[in-house]
Order: structure tokens, then C-alpha cells, then sequence
């Protein structure tokens, strides 16, 4: 578990393009704000509850609730995040689901979300 302050490295404003995230009011690019909440790392979308994010790898972490394959990845840049990508494992039908994401023959997409602000 990463305590408070490793997870406050994370916080950062990204942009999520246009239909990038299989959700009802998500067609559009959307603004999501992702923070560190006591020993948790949430992202926030508009309108949208808090999801939470677990970490799976050094940087790299999990959205709880979705399916498996989807991750989220950051690069540090000193104390400041430098680069976050979204990557998605399997097809739009898999993505809420708890299906594995582990069969090597899945599509994966990698999507560079635009930092908008550190």
C-alpha cells in the first residue's frame, strides 16, 4: 500500500478525449481530475461519482469496478506528473465488467492523456 504522500505525487488534472471511455455522457472530451483522498488515489469525472484506483505495478493502477484491463499508467517527472496513459485490454462490451483481461489476443488500445494541469 503507497502511503498519503506517494499518492499526492499522482495528482494531476487529464483530458480525456472524445469517446475514449464507453460511458452515457462521455462522448465528448472530457476534463478528469485525479487526487490523493487520505490513503486512496481517486478520479473524478464531471458528474460522476469518485472512482478509485488501485494500484497494481510501480505508477501504474487499476480502476476498481472496471474490467481488469483497464489501467492507468504515470511517469514522474521529479515530484510532477510528466506523462498518464490509459490503457484498455479487450473490447467496449468487457470494459465495466469483471472479466480477466489476462488472453493475449485481446485488442489493446494505449491512449496518452493531455496533462492539464500538475
Amino acid at each position: 500500500m503507497l502511503s498519503s504522500a506517494e499518492l499526492a505525487a499522482f495528482s494531476c488534472e487529464v483530458q480525456i478525449p472524445a469517446g475514449t471511455l464507453p460511458l452515457r455522457g462521455l462522448e465528448r472530451s472530457t476534463l478528469a481530475r485525479i487526487h490523493a483522498d487520505g490513503h486512496d488515489l481517486v478520479m473524478f469525472l464531471p458528474d460522476r461519482p469518485l472512482f478509485h484506483l488501485q494500484p497494481v505495478a510501480l505508477a501504474e493502477f487499476r480502476v476498481v469496478g472496471w474490467s481488469s484491463g483497464v489501467t492507468i499508467r504515470f511517469a514522474l517527472s521529479g515530484e510532477r506528473v510528466s506523462a498518464v496513459e490509459l490503457e484498455i485490454r479487450g473490447l467496449p462490451r468487457t470494459f465495466l465488467g469483471e472479466e480477466s483481461a489476462d488472453n493475449p489476443r485481446l485488442p489493446v488500445r494505449t491512449i496518452a492523456l493531455q496533462i492539464r494541469s500538475a
